[in-house]
C-alpha cells in the first residue's frame, strides 16, 4: 500500500498520492504494538495509510513529509498515549491536524491507548498545544487574539473526544 513518492526542490521525499488515513502516534509508546497492528489491519483492508516507519527513509527531513502526508490525508488517527504530549514531533503534527479539521474539513479520530481521555496528560498535552501556538503568534508579531486560534478551548470543554471527529 506504499504511496509513490516524489523529491521535492530541497531533496526530500515526498508523498505524491493522496492517503486515506494519516497515524499520529509517539512511537516509543505504539510503534511496535498497537500502532503497527493498526496500520496492518488497514493494509489488510486496502486502506492507505501513512504510518512513519513503512513510508519514511532515515535522514529525510521528516517535518516537511510528515506535515505534507497529513495535508492529503483523508483521516487523521491521533492515537494518545502516556508520552504523546512529551514529543515536540507529536504536538507539531497534532497543530497541523487541527488546521487540516478546521480548513479541509479533514476527519480526526482521537484513540486513547491505555488512558482515560479524562486522564491529565490529555488536559496537559491541549495546554501545551495552545502555549505553542500563542508563542508562534507572538514569534510572529500576529495581530489576532491569541486566545482560541486552533479551536483548543473547545476541545478542552468536550475533552472525551467527541469534538475532534467531525
Amino acid at each position: 500500500m506504499a504511496c509513490a513518492e516524489a523529491s521535492s526542490s530541497s531533496g526530500s521525499l515526498i508523498p505524491s498520492c493522496r492517503h486515506d488515513v494519516f497515524l499520529s502516534f509517539r512511537g516509543t509508546d505504539t510503534r511496535l504494538g498497537f500502532t503497527y497492528n493498526l496500520y496492518k489491519a488497514l493494509d489488510r483492508e486496502k486502506i492507505k495509510t501513512f504510518f512513519d516507519d513503512r513510508t519514511l527513509k532515515r535522514g529525510e527531513n521528516i517535518s516537511a513529509t510528515l506535515l505534507q502526508a497529513i495535508q492529503v490525508s483523508k483521516i487523521s488517527v491521533v492515537i494518545c498515549s502516556e508520552n504523546y504530549g512529551s514529543s515536540s514531533w507529536c504536538l507539531d503534527e497534532l497543530v497541523k491536524i487541527l488546521e487540516c479539521q478546521k480548513s479541509k474539513k479533514q476527519i480526526v479520530i482521537p484513540v486513547f491507548y491505555k488512558m482515560d481521555p479524562a486522564h491529565k496528560i490529555v488536559i496537559e498535552i491541549l495546554e501545551r498545544l495552545d502555549d505553542q501556538k500563542k508563542e508562534e503568534n507572538v514569534a510572529g508579531n500576529s495581530h489576532q487574539s491569541n486566545k482560541d486560534s486552533t479551536g483548543l478551548d473547545d476541545q478542552r470543554k468536550n475533552i472525551n473526544g467527541a469534538d475532534l471527529v467531525k
